[in-house]
């Protein structure tokens, strides 16, 4: 029998650590790769929890990944500001879930919930250089939009019309 898959809204102390940890997890491991991402300021509850609505998405009991919906992202889109889009951040698969659909999943889901939220858009970033999560964007459907430059990365963004 398959594992079911379900999301949950982060609320409790012990929901935002594993949240935390969970990115930590696959911070250190693109760090072993050469592939930095967040650094400690990324992952503090300031930068995490502030804004929008933090989910972690779990297999049977075990926790699979992680995504934080926001209506609103002042870094990465500022002149998007109608109320039209769901942002979608810190998406990330757990350690022994790759390659088994856990971010499409995360990505359907956001998308219902952006419908639910009368949405017509759901927009997300990432890193320019991260070719494998930008097919992962790409085979859901979203088109690439362009490029962010910040100090020290590029990014690559990205939207779906809903």
């Amino acid at each position: 029998m398959e594992d079911v898959i379900t999301f949950e809204i982060v609320k409790t102390p012990v929901q935002k650590e594993e949240f935390k940890e969970m990115l930590r997890q696959v911070a250190n491991e693109l760090i072993a790769r050469n592939m930095p991402l967040w650094g400690e300021e990324d992952l503090s509850d300031e930068a995490l929890f502030s804004d929008g609505q933090a989910y972690i998405c779990r297999v049977g009991s075990k926790p699979a990944g992680t995504f934080i919906l926001c209506d609103l992202d002042d870094l990465f889109w500022p002149h998007i500001t109608d109320g039209k889009s769901l942002f979608v951040h810190k998406v990330s698969v757990g350690k022994g879930f790759n390659g088994m659909g856990v971010s499409h999943k995360m990505l359907e889901f956001a998308k219902q919930e952006a419908l639910r939220r009368h949405k017509e858009y759901m927009r997300l970033d990432c890193r320019s250089e991260r070719v494998k999560l930008r097919a992962v964007y790409e085979s859901f459907g979203f088109a690439f939009v362009g490029l962010t430059y910040l100090i020290d990365k590029t990014c690559a963004k990205y939207e779906i019309r809903l």
